[in-house]
């Protein structure tokens, strides 16, 4: 059984999401400051890796999150046991 709508595990799903969304802003304005100034191409591959780096584990660990929300977590089992 999935976890109740009020679980805790979908706040923190919400929170990477927005995380997400950020990390691919920063991402898009990386691309454009490399446009814009040619010569500071290898700090923006630098800070491109950095942040690559944090979209991987931030989808990870979304991912965990997913499973453990369609799974049910063993706070929401235990609510259902007890209804």
């Amino acid at each position: 059984m999935s976890c109740q709508p009020t679980c805790n595990n979908r706040t923190l799903l919400l929170k990477k999401e927005e995380k997400l969304a950020k990390l691919n802003q920063t991402k898009t304005w990386l691309k454009e400051l490399v446009r814009q100034e040619p010569w500071r191409k290898t700090e923006v591959i630098k800070k491109m890796e950095i942040v690559d780096s944090m979209i991987a584990n931030a989808m990870a660990e979304s991912g965990l999150l997913v499973n453990k929300i369609a799974r049910g977590c063993q706070v929401c089992s235990r609510l259902t046991k007890q209804h």
